[in-house]
């Protein structure tokens, strides 16, 4: 009895959230059917109006619902000689959720549907029947549905209901129809059965923002995926979405409903046709007027501002504190190869920042650029954790950057170029670990430059590499100031030291950047900078201090790299797995696609062999493609998600791993597989989910 008590004990309290959750997981917004008006004459039409009460905080989708949830549908059960129209759909907002970008509505919205009454419908009362199936989200997702009716008199005196005036109001957030078709091209090459297309909207002096919300495709043939929001410049809003295709040829029609947003937060819409034709001849302009000169002046003084602050920012002091070390290093030489120094430093970040202002130009044409854009791609990222990492063994002594036995026997020329060498990769250096801060007077001077014709954008980067190298050009033309310094001594090599862990501090910040672009990446990017530093220890030990056994330690070395860039490629996913959240599975399985969710964790072994063994896979691979599958991943990482928590009680499953399987029929429940899994279990299950 004491065993089970203790059972109980342990598993009660687990339980009680999950009980809890389901005794709430019951829709919660109010719906009615309205009428404009109380009755009607044969032959004319009146307006009906679901109106949905919305709980704070919890949302319901418009037409296109976004990349994930479902929208709105109304099966109308009518009396013959009445007909419903289409919807009148107001204008959504867009949310943003875990990556997930939808279109929505908060609070309460009327979809609006005209009924018309034939001539030949009787005189007197009907009774209108709807049931509305909706779905309603907040952290987690909740399908509702019911049914409302109304009365309407047909024939007879007429008269406005006394939710008229919510009708008169819903009319004022529909979108109004643009005067006629907008130009839009394409503008970038096809990549991954998608492609970049670009057009320009005319907008109010008022407005501030706007965003592009698409039709869906009734065929089903291309989808528009959600962007950021629109770019304003000489009174035009550009766009620029990308549109995947799914099957036939790219469309050369769309449409959708650009939202318009205020400085007072007054919102408009407006209902758009794009026909996709060839690019205007100003296509590659910047939309934005050239600014005055106060107004180029307080941008320059931003911008050198900015970057004289970048100085003491976190991301640069590990550079700071190096660079001081060789100024200390270089107090006793020839004044003047310390101000050769300075200046040499100096042009590598000039150069850096200029390298950067053409790519943010570069990225611009396609629709993008910001200030630290690079620190968003991997392969950078890649190099500077690399950098860093042998920049911090190289301080701690592991191995030494030197030249050869033979450079050694040349005078002071070779070894004052391999000088400069450093100073200036040191100036590139401080300028990539810069940009991903942003100093104060920083953000607003790039807000501003980055719209404007390139001679500004140049200027601008100018002027932040100024401002960042000032300090160490100052400082090399003034070695009084150097005198404040201590003598060189043995100190010097302690402070080296030292700065190794500043430099070990970066590199695993830019380890945990990383991270997130690789599948299991904190665990495969640790395990390659840790072969990386025993590469690092192999080369210095035995082949840089070493006497004996040379030729071994540098295959040894080789081996080792090859080892390290394994970590990253042998793991990698080939499957493209998309966050899990309840309203994307609603939305896939809404699409009638098969559905594999995997409730995983970086810290579960048995999650790691099942994906490596069991699904990604060759065979397991085709089956997903040939069936059309949605893939989700859960990640129980952290443990935090309450949303995962419920679904792994919900299958009886106290932790991962759970991979779960849902049909193409969008209502069977989805069948668990077991924990330990076979390709042939896999395999059978998605046969089994598609109905064969």
């Amino acid at each position: 009895m004491r065993r089970i008590l203790g059972w109980l004990a342990v598993w009660l309290p687990l339980l009680a959230p999950a009980q809890e959750v389901f005794s709430t997981l019951t829709a919660r917004s109010q719906v009615r059917l309205m009428l404009e008006q109380n009755g009607t004459k044969p032959s004319e039409t009146v307006w009906a109006g679901i109106h949905f009460t919305i709980p704070n905080h919890w949302h319901i989708y418009w037409r296109n619902h976004g990349e994930s949830g479902e929208a709105p549908k109304i099966e109308w059960q009518l009396p013959a000689g009445v007909r419903a129209g289409d919807i009148r759909w107001p204008v959504p907002e867009k949310l943003t959720w875990m990556e997930l970008t939808t279109y929505v509505y908060h609070r309460e919205v009327m979809l609006m549907v005209p009924l018309t009454v034939s001539a030949g419908v009787p005189l007197g009362p009907l009774s209108l029947r709807a049931k509305v199936d909706w779905l309603e989200c907040h952290e987690t997702c909740v399908p509702g549905t019911v049914s409302v009716q109304a009365t309407l008199e047909v024939g007879g005196a007429t008269a406005a209901t006394a939710d008229a005036p919510l009708f008169e109001r819903t009319r004022r957030t529909w979108p109004k129809p643009a005067a006629a078709p907008l130009a839009a091209w394409w503008s970038g090459p096809e990549k991954d059965s998608r492609r970049p297309l670009t057009f320009r909207v005319p907008a109010l002096a008022a407005d501030s923002k706007a965003a592009f919300f698409p039709y869906l495709d009734a065929a089903g043939q291309f989808e528009v995926e959600p962007a950021a929001d629109g770019l304003l410049g000489n009174g035009t809003f550009a766009f620029t979405h990308r549109v995947r295709v799914r099957a036939g040829a790219w469309p050369e029609t769309l449409g959708g409903v650009v939202r318009m947003e205020a400085a007072d937060n007054a919102t408009r819409g407006m209902e758009v046709a794009l026909k996709v034709g060839p690019p205007p001849a100003d296509s590659n302009k910047v939309a934005a007027p050239v600014l005055g000169g106060a107004a180029l002046l307080m941008m320059v003084a931003g911008a050198f501002l900015g970057g004289l602050l970048l100085n003491i920012m976190p991301c640069v002091l590990p550079v700071i504190s190096l660079k001081i070390l060789g100024f200390v290093e270089q107090s006793t030489k020839d004044p003047a190869r310390v101000r050769r120094h300075g200046v040499v430093y100096s042009l590598g970040v000039w150069f850096s920042l200029l390298v950067l202002a053409g790519v943010v130009l570069g990225a611009r044409q396609a629709g993008g650029g910001a200030w630290g854009m690079q620190m968003q791609h991997p392969g950078f990222l890649l190099v500077m954790l690399v950098v860093m990492t042998l920049v911090a063994l190289n301080l701690f002594g592991v191995f030494e950057v030197m030249l050869g036995a033979g450079a050694m026997n040349r005078a002071g020329d070779l070894a004052g170029r391999e000088g400069y060498a450093g100073s200036f990769f040191n100036g590139m250096l401080a300028t990539a670990l810069a940009t991903p801060c942003t100093a104060p007077g920083l953000a607003a001077a790039a807000g501003v430059a980055f719209v404007q014709p390139p001679w500004v954008v140049v200027a601008f980067f100018s002027a932040v590499a100024a401002g960042l190298a000032l300090p160490y050009l100052l400082l090399s033309f003034q070695p009084r100031w150097l005198r404040l310094l201590p003598a060189p001594g043995p100190w010097m090599e302690q402070c080296k030291q030292a700065m190794g862990f500043p430099m070990l501090a970066a590199a695993v910040w830019l380890l945990t950047l990383l991270a997130p672009h690789f599948d299991n990446g904190t665990l495969r990017l640790g395990l390659m900078t840790v072969v990386l530093a025993l590469t690092a220890w192999v080369y210095g030990e035995f082949i840089q201090r070493g006497q004996r056994h040379r030729g071994f330690a540098a295959v040894l070395c080789l081996a080792l790299l090859g080892l390290g860039a394994g970590c990253l490629v042998v793991f990698q996913d080939r499957l493209e797995w998309k966050p899990w959240s309840p309203e994307a599975v609603a939305a896939a399985r809404a699409q009638r696609r098969p559905v594999l969710v995997d409730f995983t964790a970086d810290w579960c072994l048995t999650c790691k062999v099942n994906k490596r063994t069991s699904i990604e896979v060759d065979r397991v691979r085709r089956k997903l493609a040939s069936v059309g599958a949605a893939l989700f991943k859960a990640d129980f990482t952290d443990r935090k998600s309450d949303a995962i928590r419920e679904e792994l009680a919900r299958h009886h499953r106290a932790g991962v791993p759970l991979v779960l399987v849902y049909s193409a029929d969008g209502v069977s429940p989805p069948v668990a597989l077991p924990e330990v899994l076979t390709p042939g279990i896999v395999l059978d299950a998605l046969d089994r989910a598609r109905g064969r």
